[in-house]
């Protein structure tokens, strides 16, 4: 084997050392973990839970619910093997994805590296592609959403397969990636948009990009099919809890709580960067690129106006934005490029590898916080009420994913935020509405947070029963105090709300 044949063997092995680098990473960033950072991580594990027990995509035992927006991180969770603790499982799981994410985008990099070279124009294309590969591995949002147990690294790395199909595979395979991509995250479907607008007009892409936009709107018009068929609504419970319009306030959290996170902004060597990438090239050699950073963009403008987001809220926002931002980081090295001084721009890219080491140290830091957060309020509470409450009990909670997963199947868990049921989900805005359709439900004990107590006595006539504080928690910014409390039905009067006798068939859901 010549120099020349060696060195392209090396090039090709790249993509593959990415996978393993940000595994190993990525597992070892979840391994201080207590438990999940975020209790939406059990919501997710409460219905795969319900798929391996044969009761369907369910939240209480045959009662179909359209609590999550990834019906394929449900899918994978429900066919992976994990026991009564299934964290360290999970994040093996998510590393996985996580390395197959860092394949697939440093392999389209090492592929747009190299379309540039040529005889009279080298490119050092074995030195961006590691340069890729350790930036994707150590983006601060990528390690921590490995830890987080949600769907965000099997999103980040349906995106990257995807990118790297539509840019330099077959229409097919683009077309696959892109319709999983929806299905692990909704807001895939402005990113793979995005990137094949760039795509159609690229020759020899046209193919390939119309297939993957076909595909993507099919994967959405399925799902949306499924949530109509079983809520009545053509969108999940959790989008009519949680979207709205965004505002300025969803630009300052995107400033505060992702930007802040990226290395390659804060440091600003990145955007100068990805602007000498996109200069030196121009023409058609740019158009790969600037599909990603326009894709990245428009996703990032989606999410700001079609939900409010609140500054102060940590990871459970960011994550959002956090499959898409990976992209931004792990990208940085394309500007290597070509021309003199090439020892200040392989330098530029160190320090944004040094920044991006430095935040994720300090990320994860926070969750692991965020994570001890979770066990005290949300699963010591769980674990206390599957002791200690009658096996047939109804309980109203806040906290609707640990709740579920840990006690019996016999008790009925109704979300009172919404997100799990197709009822409340739709009453947020009317107190007295809401209130009846709770009351319908009959619940004997609530765990709420301690101060929302007024919110519910009356007409619940409600008597602490035990309680659970946690000194600092670190999900909102800065931390604060936080007490969840169990709380007893001693009664309830609803005849002054003028509630409706309950009938059809979600009375008593």
């Amino acid at each position: 084997m010549g120099p020349f044949s060696r060195h392209e063997a090396a090039e090709r092995a790249v993509p593959y050392a990415a996978f393993v680098l940000a595994l190993l990473l990525g597992r070892a960033a979840a391994a201080g973990f207590v438990t999940f950072p975020l209790d939406d991580a059990w919501i997710h594990l409460s219905y795969a839970k319900s798929l391996r027990l044969g009761e369907g995509l369910s939240y209480n035992p045959q009662d179909y619910e359209t609590g999550f927006s990834s019906p394929l991180w449900v899918l994978v969770l429900a066919l992976v093997p994990w026991g009564p603790a299934p964290a360290p499982a999970v994040a093996w799981l998510a590393a996985f994805f996580y390395g197959l994410g860092a394949y697939g985008v440093t392999s389209f990099a090492r592929r747009v590296a190299r379309a540039r070279a040529s005889t009279s124009r080298p490119v050092p294309v074995l030195s961006i592609a590691a340069a890729v590969a350790v930036c994707t591995a150590v983006s601060p949002l990528g390690l921590l959403s490995v830890a987080s147990g949600m769907e965000v690294a099997l999103a980040f790395a349906l995106a990257a397969l995807f990118l790297d199909a539509l840019w330099f595979r077959t229409a097919p395979a683009a077309a696959t990636m892109a319709a999983l991509a929806v299905l692990a995250r909704p807001e895939s479907l402005v990113f793979v948009g995005t990137a094949a607008a760039f795509a159609a007009f690229a020759p020899g892409r046209r193919r390939a990009a119309a297939a993957a936009a076909a595909a993507a709107a099919g994967a959405m018009a399925a799902w949306s099919g499924y949530c109509l068929a079983v809520s009545g609504h053509p969108l999940p419970n959790t989008y009519y809890v949680k979207a709205g319009r965004g505002g300025l306030d969803g630009l300052s959290y995107l400033v505060g709580e992702v930007l802040s996170w990226q290395p390659e902004v804060v440091s600003l060597l990145g955007v100068v960067l990805w602007a000498r990438a996109l200069r030196s090239e121009g023409g058609e050699r740019a158009r790969p690129l600037a599909s990603v950073l326009a894709a990245v963009a428009v996703t990032f403008a989606a999410i700001v106006l079609g939900r409010p987001l609140h500054p102060g809220v940590l990871f459970y926002e960011a994550r959002y934005f956090a499959p898409f931002a990976i992209f931004a980081t792990a990208l940085v090295p394309l500007g290597l490029g070509t021309g003199r001084r090439p020892w200040l721009w392989a330098g530029a890219v160190v320090v944004v590898v040094a920044v991006a080491t430095v935040q994720a140290r300090d990320l994860l830091r926070l969750g692991r916080a965020m994570a001890e957060d979770v066990a005290a309020v949300h699963e010591a509470p769980a674990r206390w009420v599957a002791r200690h409450l009658p096996s047939g009990a109804i309980v109203a909670v806040e906290g609707a994913g640990a709740m579920r997963f840990f006690t019996p199947r016999t008790m009925r868990i109704v979300d009172l935020v919404g997100l799990n049921d197709r009822v409340l989900a739709h009453l947020h805005f009317d107190r007295r509405t809401k209130l009846c359709a709770i009351a319908a439900k009959g619940p004997g004990y609530f765990v709420v947070p301690a101060d929302w107590r007024p919110l519910f006595d009356p007409p619940f006539a409600l008597a602490a029963v035990t309680a659970f504080f946690d000194p600092a928690y670190h999900q909102v910014d800065p931390p604060r105090p936080h007490r969840v409390t169990v709380f007893e039905v001693r009664g309830t009067v609803t005849g002054a709300l003028g509630c409706p006798t309950p009938s059809g068939r979600d009375a008593g859901r």
